[in-house]
């Protein structure tokens, strides 16, 4: 669950990894991603580095690091640019899984599909960082159903079509972020017992 401000115990003892740990390997693939974009002048490397840069983002606030912003800006960190970080990030990823079908020759009808849906999470991003916080939340929540709906099926027709492992890791990537985000609302939600909740 998200820290209150000022709760100093941003770990608790048995956290299967520590904060810091996951921060610092998003952070390393972060830089290297930039790195390899601006070495290979590669489009995709920065992509990544958006999708690890907003949910290394997410990441932090979710655990509380909010407080170090210090005065008003606790509250918005701690809702509405969570929210904003939460929809960048399947935005760039997405915009990622637009240039893997423009790479692979896929027909464009669908990745056009998949850009309006991407362009709709940048507007999303937009808003929910100034609307309050349960209309934001229910804005995310549409937009992300939305977001799978078209991402996720996408992704695994173009790995059954070309059949080579990126495309089968960018299914299986899209699958995974489907699972972390079910269990994630599922357990802030109670409807998952505490163990399966993902932290």
């Amino acid at each position: 669950a998200v820290r209150a401000p000022g709760d100093a115990a941003l770990l608790r003892p048995g956290d299967v990894c520590r904060v810091e740990d996951v921060v610092g390997a998003g952070a390393a693939v972060l830089l290297m991603s930039l790195l390899l974009g601006v070495a290979q002048r590669n489009g995709l490397y920065a992509l990544l580095a958006a999708i690890v840069g907003s949910f290394l983002g997410y990441y932090v606030l979710f655990h509380g690091y909010y407080v170090w912003l210090g005065g008003p800006w606790q509250r918005w960190a701690n809702r509405n640019l969570v929210l904003a970080l939460g929809l960048a990030g399947h935005g760039a990823l997405l915009e990622f899984t637009v240039s893997f079908f423009r790479l692979s020759g896929v027909s464009s009808r669908a990745s056009a599909w998949l850009r309006r849906v991407a362009v709709g999470l940048g507007a999303g991003t937009l808003a929910v960082s100034v609307l309050p916080f349960r209309f934001g939340l229910a804005t995310m929540g549409v937009l992300l159903a939305v977001c799978f709906a078209a991402g996720f099926p996408a992704s695994v027709g173009l790995a059954l079509r070309k059949r080579a492992w990126p495309h089968w890791l960018l299914g299986a990537v899209w699958a995974m972020a489907g699972l972390l985000l079910g269990t994630t609302y599922a357990g802030l939600y109670a409807w998952l017992p505490a163990w399966m909740a993902p932290e």
